[in-house]
């Protein structure tokens, strides 16, 4: 009873990061999407996503609760996007 408790913390942290890092690869991926550095976004999104559901299928032990949590979350970063809008970025190259 007390491991469950626990790992409460844990979740919800890993959570909010989770939420902020989406956000921010997507607002990257969208930034330089006419240029080769966005599949390096995508790939970092795509490994973020699964290391989030691993986490929390590990700390929980239930599939649902996982998908439920990674749901909430890809939510909450698209209503982030949607009301503040994506970070723009710039690729700044330095001439030697």
């Amino acid at each position: 009873m007390q491991q469950k408790h626990s790992s409460v913390p844990e979740i919800v942290g890993r959570s909010l990061f989770y939420t902020l890092t989406n956000y921010l690869l997507i607002s990257m991926e969208l930034s330089f999407r006419a240029q080769w550095l966005s599949v390096l976004f995508s790939a970092a999104l795509v490994w973020c996503n699964m290391e989030y559901w691993n986490a929390v299928y590990r700390l929980t032990g239930k599939k649902l609760a996982a998908w439920v949590l990674w749901g909430v979350c890809i939510a909450a970063s698209t209503g982030v996007a949607c009301f503040a809008g994506y970070i723009q970025g710039t690729l700044v190259l330095l001439a030697v």
